[in-house]
């Protein structure tokens, strides 16, 4: 095989020198010549062949990752780690391995660090040997064969994920009151290490309907991870005066190892509360007989409990003004006592809006 000056006195061959296996002796001897020409005579160099030179090819055991791979994700907090660890011209040194998982040093032992079949397997200890949210390092730190010979050393990472999906800051919110029968559900819901699964979102409603992703009214938006429900386009409508319980559900995307996290039902209630001006008996009779001796109002969004009652005589004096959250009246004037027999006009305000107005007869 011909070889060329590489650099200074330092040659190599033109061709690499393939067929050469592990645990081979490499033989060879080198010829060469001097470059002193006296007068242009090629016989006058002088060549000669070194001493026969003998290289004993190292390999070591040769190793592959089988799970989990690098970058890879785990639900598992006893995630089993396995490799290959295979040497077949001298056999695997057993004895000799050292497995780091995030900086602890194992040696086989039959329990945690087991060889068998060419596979080296990690058992975790004991449940929870993982935590949630780390990269576990692993290192394949020492396999000799059985002449002594070293593999290369490997060393990778994956991730541990034990959180499932968060929802929070819904609307409505919790015993809060909606004045509207086809009010839109909206949650924030995000999954804290990695991605929600909208797949896996449903939403139960009292304990008795349950919408799946794909059925008309359930959206997700992954980007301002938000989830919406509309029930005017799934067929729902609230009922008026009637509490309105939620179970909102959802998973993780699905990880390479393990299931995915599934998240404990997010669970509120809300109150939808539709009324319109109405006011009886009228006329109304405060003489104490316990008959027709108070006037009930409702009003728009009378369940806010932020009404407020403004009763006036014919020459539009103000003579009763009622408290926040007011839904009658029993006659009594700002004077005191009960106003005289006649017509009243009334006005009901809420949040500095006049929703309902008109005329009560005061009989004795």
């Amino acid at each position: 095989i011909a070889m060329s000056r590489s650099l200074g006195d330092t040659f190599k061959t033109d061709i690499e020198i393939s067929g050469i296996l592990d645990s081979d002796n490499f033989v060879f001897a080198v010829y060469a010549c001097d470059n002193d020409i006296d007068g242009g005579y090629i016989e006058d160099r002088s060549c000669c062949w070194s001493d026969t030179f003998s290289i004993h090819i190292v390999q070591g055991p040769i190793t592959q990752i089988i799970y989990p791979l690098p970058e890879e994700i785990s639900t598992n907090e006893d995630q089993q780690i396995a490799m290959l660890v295979t040497d077949t011209a001298q056999g695997v040194d057993v004895s000799s391995i050292i497995f780091g998982v995030d900086g602890v040093d194992h040696v086989v032992d039959g329990v945690e660090l087991i060889f068998r079949n060419d596979t080296l397997f990690f058992n975790p200890p004991a449940a929870e040997y993982f935590g949630d949210g780390i990269w576990v390092a692993c290192s394949l730190k020492r396999a000799l064969d059985n002449w002594g010979d070293p593999g290369a050393p490997l060393y990778w990472q994956f991730f541990v994920d034990l959180t499932s999906p968060v929802a929070d800051n819904e609307i409505p919110p919790q015993n809060g009151v909606v004045i509207d029968l086809d009010a839109e559900i909206l949650v924030d819901l995000w999954d804290v290490l990695r991605e929600v699964d909208e797949a896996t979102i449903e939403i139960t409603i009292n304990d008795t309907v349950t919408f799946v992703w794909g059925d008309p009214g359930m959206y997700y938006n992954p980007a301002s991870e938000k989830f919406n429900f509309r029930p005017e386009e799934a067929g729902v409508a609230w009922i008026n005066n009637d509490s309105v319980c939620v179970d909102l559900v959802a998973a993780d995307i699905v990880p390479d190892y393990g299931p995915q996290n599934i998240m404990e039902p997010y669970h509120w209630c809300f109150f939808p509360s539709v009324t319109t001006c109405n006011y009886v008996p009228n006329p109304f009779t405060p003489n104490g007989d316990g008959v027709n001796d108070i006037v009930l109002f409702t009003y728009p969004y009378q369940a806010l409990d932020r009404g407020i009652i403004k009763i006036f005589n014919l020459s539009n004096e103000l003579v009763y003004e009622s408290p926040m959250g007011a839904i009658s009246w029993d006659g009594t004037v700002i004077d005191g006592g009960i106003g005289a027999p006649g017509l009243y006009l009334f006005m009901i305000i809420h949040e500095a809006e006049t929703v309902c107005s008109g005329s009560i007869l005061l009989l004795r």
